[in-house]
């Protein structure tokens, strides 16, 4: 039977959403830009720029569009 988030599984949730729209920015793409170079479709990233959340594989891919390992995607100390 599958658990019920936790609030703390939500906040990472979001945490990552905004740290990924960080970087997507800062990098100068688009969302259409960045998931073509991802892989991913343009609304699987705006679910997970929205707080919903991802897979690891979209993890992964996302970390090497911006050339980076999956674990700087998780580094909320980064957040401005």
């Amino acid at each position: 039977m599958p658990r019920k988030p936790t609030r703390r599984s939500e906040e990472i949730k979001h945490l990552l959403g905004l740290r990924i729209r960080q970087e997507r920015e800062r990098a100068g793409y688009t969302q259409r830009q960045l998931a073509s170079k991802a892989g991913v479709y343009r609304s699987t990233l705006c679910n997970v720029e929205w707080g919903k959340g991802c897979s690891i594989w979209t993890l992964f891919q996302l970390a090497e569009s911006f050339q980076m390992e999956p674990g700087d995607l998780l580094n909320f100390r980064m957040l401005e």
